[in-house]
């Protein structure tokens, strides 16, 4: 997350990765992740991250609402809703 907060997203994605495959069922670190790869634009990627962690934690009201904002800034705006 500080890799993220320093603009240096591929190497917080990366770090996310390693942190998944310690720890495969953690829904924080999927949304973590999920926003990392926005910032990179990979917005698909970065919707299925976070829908990966609302499937882990369905209470995860931050990875909805982010999963909504990403499904708006990649344009497509029917997912947003």
């Amino acid at each position: 997350a500080l890799k993220l907060s320093q603009e240096k997203a591929d190497e917080a994605v990366a770090d996310f990765d390693k942190a998944l495959q310690i720890e495969p069922d953690h829904a924080a670190t999927y949304e973590a992740r999920g926003l990392a790869l926005a910032a990179q634009e990979k917005w698909e990627e970065a919707k299925k991250s976070l829908s990966r962690a609302v499937e882990l934690f369905p209470q995860a009201s931050g990875a909805l609402l982010q999963r909504g904002r990403i499904s708006m800034l990649a344009g497509d705006h029917k997912q947003a809703g």
